[in-house]
């Protein structure tokens, strides 16, 4: 399952990214550009969302959306 995962920044997006792979997940930095909130950075991930959730949290990093991209969200 793919999912969208946008942090705060590219700093967290990068961290997240590192952990991510450091356990088994694949991952692809992503930029994200919107009038309304300006440039966001994220990660498309392979996994089940609530396990990537979870290893974040646990990590200090903050994760401000993480959904999945087949539901649309």
């Amino acid at each position: 399952m793919i999912n969208t995962a946008i942090l705060p920044s590219e700093t967290y997006a990068r961290k997240a990214q590192r952990l991510l792979t450091a356990n088994g997940y694949t991952s692809e930095l992503v930029r994200f550009t919107s009038p309304k909130e300006g440039c966001r950075f994220g990660l498309r991930t392979i996994g089940k969302p609530e396990e990537i959730q979870t290893l974040l949290r646990n990590a200090g990093i903050p994760v401000t959306y993480l959904g999945n991209e087949r539901d649309g969200t």
